[in-house]
């Protein structure tokens, strides 16, 4: 065996489709490259460059490991509402019944790169969350919601339960997941956010001039930190960019209410690459 890979904390987010594979080769092709659109303008919204994150394809959705030393406050409320957005901003040009709905969840906990994916109870444990029965119900309860939203209990407490600027924890509703098949338990808490198609159609995430500039020059310490393996220079990065860029995650478009949903399944053990691609 090799030496063991750094295991480091790090914030798993996980999304798919609804209703995927009902569609043909070229709805499928069309829908993936939406997808990767609307994460990138989501990491861009909470300030995480695209090129530091691990990405890995699961066909109907996406697995992406952000970076480790992150302002999880700031970065947590920052991607759920950029995700929002950009998803209002894309589905405000199609007719209804063509409308991309997500299901996505989110995680915290040490990951560890592996030879074949990624490995950690975050990895497992959000892939469950984003295949459970729960989320389903949720997102298929709701028609008009394009989102439905699970977080892991742990990730909800350290972050959302505060009361950052830009999530409302009262928004947030928790549910019990049993999956005995996969020997997994847990605690976790639902979201369905409310967007406003018309209006984020036309506005997108607060940024200046200077925020540009904070991101480009995360940009080039990501370039930096890939180079040589110094986190260390991205977080310092970061840190710099809070005090010039615009972004205001307490004033995005979204609004951080909910309409109540209340309603467990999962995926298989190990590593990212074990995601399924069931559809519902």
């Amino acid at each position: 065996m090799n030496a063991l890979p750094p295991g480091r904390r790090r914030i798993c987010l996980a999304l798919d489709i609804e209703k995927y594979s009902s569609r043909g080769n070229v709805a499928h092709i069309a829908l993936q490259e939406r997808l990767v659109a609307i994460v990138k303008e989501a990491m861009a919204h909470a300030q995480v460059p695209w090129v530091m994150n691990d990405v890995q394809d699961q066909g109907d959705g996406l697995l992406v490991i952000q970076p480790p030393g992150v302002d999880e406050p700031r970065v947590v409320p920052g991607l759920v509402n950029g995700l929002c957005w950009a998803v209002g901003r894309a589905n405000s040009h199609v007719l209804s019944s063509r409308r991309l709905r997500l299901r996505v969840a989110l995680s915290v906990g040490i990951v560890h790169r592996a030879a074949a994916g990624y490995v950690g109870d975050a990895v497992i444990g959000v892939s469950r969350l984003l295949d459970s029965v729960v989320l389903r119900d949720t997102l298929s309860a709701n028609p008009g919601h394009d989102i439905a939203l699970i977080v892991a209990d742990d990730l909800y407490h350290d972050v959302i339960a505060h009361g950052y600027p830009g999530l409302d924890p009262a928004a947030f509703t928790k549910v019990h997941i049993e999956i005995p098949a996969k020997g997994f338990t847990a605690d976790a808490w639902t979201h369905l956010p409310r967007l406003d198609h018309a209006g984020m159609a036309a506005t997108g995430p607060r940024e200046t001039s200077r925020g540009h500039l904070a991101r480009d020059v995360a940009m080039g310490a990501a370039v930096v930190a890939i180079s040589t393996g110094l986190t260390s220079i991205f977080t310092a990065a970061l840190d710099a960019a809070d005090h010039t860029s615009g972004y205001d995650t307490a004033g995005s478009p979204y609004d951080g209410s909910t309409e109540g949903a209340d309603t467990g399944h999962g995926l298989d053990d190990g590593h990212a690459t074990d995601m399924a691609d069931a559809d519902g």
